[in-house]
């Protein structure tokens, strides 16, 4: 049974009439009869009957067609709403990203490509994990990521697009807090806060310690910044993590002095996403603009 044998039949309901059934649906009517033939042999039962040059429904032709009728509706709807959808989604990116990049990187952007485009609208998600944001553009959460390269998924494009630099936050008053800057060794006498170990960034830190033989005294360690942060403020540490310019509204921020390059933040997204050509837009603009350092 196929989805042609059931429009056809429902027009032949309606009209009751092969030849005019057969115009409406630009089908010859020997194949009208053919598929209805068909339809027949699957059920088991006649569904038409002969009334003079039309026909008619027979009793399990009338107790079928109020199926039919429900299910091409039903389908119709359905059509209907997922294209309703697509047209609303082609009009608007979604955005996977961590904190850090979020609080300006995103923020300058989305507000120039809007000035240029002002129908695209964004949905833009905060992840405190980076496999949260690689996982939702390989599962079509998202159609843009915005994380440090952590996997080489086959998939996924991946664009570098900004730098981090890392720094010491202090709270205010702090013995080290009027420093220009800090070496790796000027740390290790002090509690340290830093990210977790099985986040890019947490690897990365505890790297460069390792690279120069340092052990450092890390007495806690999260995901994101504003915890990292906070624990500062009750002064219960000092800390390593990436320049976010609001915490120089109420901590001490000191450059840190490091031989390796600073982590990489990548925009990534998947090759086979059907938003392809509004995120190679959205690339262009940034890449115009000159937002990515």
């Amino acid at each position: 049974m196929t989805l042609d044998q059931l429009n056809y039949f429902r027009k032949l309901a309606e009209l009751q009439h092969f030849s005019k059934a057969a115009a409406e649906l630009y089908v010859s009517q020997p194949s009208l009869s053919y598929s209805i033939r068909n339809l027949e042999s699957e059920l088991g039962a006649p569904l038409f009957q002969k009334n003079g040059r039309n026909v008619v429904l027979t009793k399990y032709g009338k107790e079928f067609y109020s199926y039919v009728v429900e299910v091409l509706t039903l389908l119709e709807e359905g059509i209907y709403a997922v294209k309703q959808s697509i047209e609303h989604d082609s009009l608007k990116i979604s955005i996977g990203s961590l904190p850090i990049v979020s609080c300006d990187f995103i923020s300058k952007s989305v507000r120039s490509f809007k000035d240029y485009n002002p129908d695209i609208t964004f949905d833009v998600y905060t992840c405190t994990d980076n496999n949260e944001v690689i996982n939702g553009v390989i599962d079509g959460i998202y159609d843009i990521g915005l994380c440090f390269r952590q996997n080489n998924e086959n998939n996924l494009v991946y664009v570098p697009v900004l730098k981090r630099e890392l720094v010491v936050i202090t709270k205010h008053g702090h013995e080290l807090s009027h420093n220009d800057s800090m070496s790796l060794s000027d740390l290790l006498r002090f509690p340290l806060i830093t990210y977790k170990e099985r986040s890019p960034l947490g690897l990365f830190v505890r790297n460069l310690f390792k690279n120069e033989n340092l052990t450092p005294n890390i007495v806690f360690s999260f995901d994101d910044e504003v915890t990292i942060s906070e624990m500062v403020a009750q002064d219960l540490g000092i800390a390593i993590l990436v320049d976010i310019p609001v915490f120089r509204h109420y901590l001490s921020i000191i450059p840190l002095d490091i031989k390796l390059e600073p982590p990489v933040i990548y925009m990534i997204y998947h090759k086979d996403s059907s938003h392809t050509k509004i995120i190679f837009s959205f690339l262009r603009h940034i890449f115009a603009e000159g937002l990515v350092n």
